[in-house]
């Protein structure tokens, strides 16, 4: 993948498995400091990923408007708000998509953003049709594979010939003030 390369992240819920996708982040800006990095993700999830140093662009999905639309106003209207945000997200003109959900959600959003690559899990390794919206189909040689091992798969078909450093944690931006103080808010009476 060449300079400059704008690479969307789909992980779109929930909290903790969001979260749990930070490393891939971590070790792929590590890799490659020169790709614009972007990650796709539901309002509820949204929280987690801003102000990250190592993301380049967020963009959120807005379901709890779209509930609330279809409520108010039906189904054609929350159809027509997500066809639009469809349309939004192919815009990016994305160079790659990663679907680290491997959903059939996951997979309709990794097929709207229209990424020249879109690299997802393979046929039997995915919850629902989710392979179907993916270009390059990453096999796993054990489904129980840890997340990060799992993950690793899907950074080294984006990046075959790149060393990966898979131990990185993420970075929060967070000041030297603010990680020294952290023991003590942890250490802190009533929390537990």
């Amino acid at each position: 993948i060449s300079s400059g390369s704008r690479v969307l992240f789909v992980r779109l819920s929930a909290p903790g498995d969001v979260a749990l996708e930070l490393p891939a982040l971590a070790t792929l800006r590590a890799a490659r400091p020169d790709l614009h990095l972007a990650w796709v993700t539901e309002d509820r999830c949204a929280g987690i990923l801003q102000g990250l140093p190592d993301l380049d662009e967020l963009i959120v999905m807005p379901r709890r408007q779209w509930r609330e639309l279809r409520r108010e106003s039906g189904r054609r209207a929350a159809l027509r708000a997500m066809r639009a945000f469809g349309h939004e997200l192919a815009a990016g003109d994305w160079d790659a998509a990663l679907d680290f959900q491997g959903n059939l959600k996951s997979g309709l959003v990794t097929r709207a953003s229209r990424a020249r690559r879109r690299i997802g899990f393979a046929r039997g390794q995915t919850r629902e049709p989710n392979w179907v919206f993916t270009r390059e189909r990453v096999p796993l040689p054990d489904p129980r594979l840890h997340r990060r091992e799992r993950d690793a798969a899907l950074l080294r078909t984006l990046l075959p010939a790149t060393e990966l450093d898979l131990d990185l944690s993420p970075d929060f931006g967070l000041s030297p003030e603010e990680l020294a103080f952290a023991p003590d808010c942890l250490a802190a009476p009533g929390s537990s």
